[in-house]
């Protein structure tokens, strides 16, 4: 979670926080951990672009957002590259999986999953979405304090890739998005044991809210 949170602060210099991809990595084995009790947490990749160098400003600004965020976090890799008319961010890192509904969190960002009672989709055991949690607002202010330019978009673009080994096919439902690179209005899928799928959404309502998904859990 730490990590996820640095990135975003730290590009949103760039592009007013949002990003240009932010990749979750998880699988239902990660799923079925985190349920049983286990701390779990999963990779993600974070990409943020913009078009100009950054000038000494900009770079004194993204040390200053540096220093507020590594008091309490630490990051697996951060790439800056600043060449030609061209700026980029990557980061790797992880971030936890929180058992209960969007902004049950302690952290500033997770992986939601909680459990569905929905008589009119029986089937589905859980539903899963990035979001943030009771810690994004303080950090946020923190953000203002620099620069109000630099405060962070509460919802981020996502691609969730999810692989299935649990030893049973798992079926998922999601609405408006990608799969795989396709379009898609509303699509219901059951991964095999072992198969992979990418699922994106950005753009249009998912630039106001976090895309998710239902799960049937083996």
């Amino acid at each position: 979670m730490k990590k996820i949170l640095f990135f975003i602060l730290a590009a949103a210099l760039l592009v007013g926080c949002k990003a240009k991809e932010v990749e979750v990595r998880v699988s239902t084995e990660d799923l079925q951990s985190a349920i049983a009790g286990e701390d779990v947490s999963v990779r993600f990749v974070a990409r943020f672009e913009n078009f100009g160098k950054l000038d000494e400003k900009e770079r004194a600004q993204l040390d200053a957002i540096q220093n507020i965020v590594e008091a309490a976090m630490e990051i697996d890799d951060y790439n800056l590259v600043s060449a030609d008319s061209k700026t980029t961010i990557t980061v790797e890192g992880e971030i936890p999986i929180h058992i209960g509904e969007p902004g049950d969190g302690q952290d500033a960002f997770a992986l939601y999953l909680w459990p569905l009672n929905n008589e009119l989709l029986p089937g589905f055991t859980h539903a899963m979405q990035l979001n943030v949690g009771k810690a994004f607002n303080s950090l946020q202010n923190q953000m203002k304090g620099i620069s109000y330019m630099l405060a962070i978009d509460t919802v981020q673009p996502v691609t969730y890739r999810l692989r299935a080994n649990s030893g049973a096919p798992v079926p998922i439902l999601a609405g408006g998005g990608q799969m795989d690179g396709n379009s898609f209005a509303v699509r219901a899928v059951s991964l095999k044991d072992g198969e992979r799928t990418n699922i994106t959404f950005s753009g249009g309502a998912y630039d106001s809210v976090y895309g998710g998904m239902l799960i049937a859990l083996p």
